[in-house]
């Protein structure tokens, strides 16, 4: 909660800060490309993250001049980033657990993951396209679904809805799965309203930062996600040494999320 709470405001902070620019300029009126690059630049550096709960320390430091990538290089070596990549870097991750999150919770493919839609929000619940809430048969509970598409093992797109949890009736509780729709939906609304477009999770063409035009957005594929998921564990999960090279697939969360499931009584 605290680092996706961090990354979106980090975020917005870069947004304001590049359209806003440097009007405090003497010369001009400081709205050039390089005086929203500089601006953005020093927002982003001056952000400050907060501590986990129970703790003392920010989770994350401080931006830097320059860090270093989750990623390697087709060599093998470090990639070393600019205060604006590793913002980027940060909503990936973000984008990495979330999705990680919503697979493993509902035993969703990754292809249907990618499918998944955020307009048009739901006007009484604020809650994304994709979410939908049921009373259950006892009155007792609101049943979560999460809706949309399967693209395997059918002749045409078909369909359907997964089971994402439930609460007491009357209440605001959401469970896991659907913070983190919510929190998707929250992630990706600038660049999916630049690029005009309604998916849940949108790519970012290009490798150089954010996005600052609609051409640099599309659509997200599983291919790209799974190399997110793997980059993600890695960082962020202590793996033994033996496994530190696991080839990890994300049909593996569906898997482990039958067999919970056949396991429960």
């Amino acid at each position: 909660d605290t680092p996706s709470a961090d990354i979106l405001a980090l975020q917005q902070r870069y947004i304001d800060a590049y359209a806003e620019g440097l009007p405090s300029l003497r010369y001009g009126p400081g709205d050039s490309e390089s005086s929203r690059g500089i601006a953005a630049n020093l927002a982003v550096r001056a952000f400050q993250f907060s501590p986990l709960t129970g703790t003392q320390q920010p989770w994350h430091e401080r931006i830097q001049e320059e860090g270093i990538s989750t990623a390697r290089s087709r060599r093998g070596e470090a990639v070393h980033l600019g205060p604006i990549q590793q913002v980027r870097q940060l909503v990936m991750e973000l984008r990495d657990a979330c999705a990680i999150a919503l697979q493993a919770f509902v035993g969703m493919r990754i292809s249907e993951v990618c499918g998944l839609q955020a307009y048009p929000l739901n006007p009484d619940t604020g809650l994304p396209a994709c979410v939908e809430i049921q009373l259950s048969r006892s009155g007792l509970y609101d049943v979560f679904y999460i809706k949309g598409l399967v693209y395997k093992l059918t002749p045409s797109y078909k369909e359907a809805k997964w089971v994402a949890g439930l609460r007491p009736h009357g209440t605001d509780y959401l469970p896991p799965p659907v913070r983190a729709v919510v929190t998707l939906e929250r992630l990706f609304k600038p660049w999916r309203d630049m690029a005009g477009k309604s998916d849940l999770i949108v790519s970012m063409k290009n490798n150089c930062g954010l996005p600052k035009c609609a051409g640099s957005i599309g659509q997200v594929n599983a291919e790209k996600l799974g190399i997110g998921y793997r980059d993600w564990m890695r960082k962020y999960v202590a793996l033994p040494k033996e496994v530190k090279d696991w080839h990890l697939t994300s049909h593996q969360w569906r898997k482990s999320f039958v067999l919970y499931t056949i396991r429960t009584d």
